[in-house]
């Protein structure tokens, strides 16, 4: 019991220490999306209510916060910026726009319990995967370390609140295991700040890098 309240009265102070340096503006939560778009955030807000029903309990993201993540930086100082944002660039200016179909819920976690409800997503994939690999072999020298899991892009729309999972997320998966939420155009990847606050995280785009259109 004196291990966990060292543990806990640590993790306060590390939390504490890391909102003063935010206050000074000298750290920032960072990561690194792209977003699929007005036309597949309308669809899936026409659907949210009738979901958010089945798994009351869920934390559900709100619509207009969702994206996919390409690298999750964690708390870096403000003068990482620049550099992030130049590596970016330099693998935005090698790609070029592409087509991505959000289509059918599933789960991460438990099949009985999920732990995530998420958006499948299908198209060009494979080519969101190279932009994301790219980015990773930009970003390790400067210090990022890459996630060990394999990439699988997807949109979350909610979590569970117990760490077990939430059977209710089940009939979620069922019944949207065919919805079509529509067709996005990826044509930039962008560098978030997120601010975490007890209502939920807010996210501020601080820079975007456009692919160039061969068209």
């Amino acid at each position: 019991m004196r291990r966990l309240r060292k543990r806990i009265a640590g993790s306060s102070r590390f939390c504490q220490s890391l909102l003063t340096l935010r206050a000074y503006g000298l750290w920032m939560r960072l990561f690194i999306a792209v977003e699929l778009g007005e036309e597949v955030r309308g669809r899936i807000a026409v659907e949210l209510n009738s979901l958010q029903r089945m798994a009351p309990d869920a934390k559900w993201v709100r619509v207009e916060s969702m994206h996919v993540t390409l690298a999750f930086l964690g708390h870096l100082p403000e003068d990482k910026v620049p550099a992030i944002r130049a590596a970016i660039e330099k693998v935005a200016a090698t790609r070029h726009p592409l087509s991505l179909q959000a289509r059918g819920l599933g789960s991460f976690g438990s099949s009985r319990r999920p732990r995530v409800l998420w958006v499948g997503l299908h198209g060009e994939v494979e080519l969101l995967a190279q932009s994301q690999h790219r980015l990773e072999d930009e970003l390790v020298p400067l210090g990022y370390q890459p996630e060990r899991r394999a990439f699988n892009p997807h949109l979350t729309l909610a979590r569970a609140r117990n760490p077990s999972g939430d059977a209710k997320l089940l009939r979620c998966v069922e019944y949207g295991r065919d919805l079509d939420f529509g067709r996005a155009q990826i044509d930039r990847i962008v560098l978030f700040r997120s601010d975490l606050s007890p209502k939920g995280a807010r996210y501020t785009a601080l820079h975007e890098s456009r692919f160039p259109n061969d068209q």
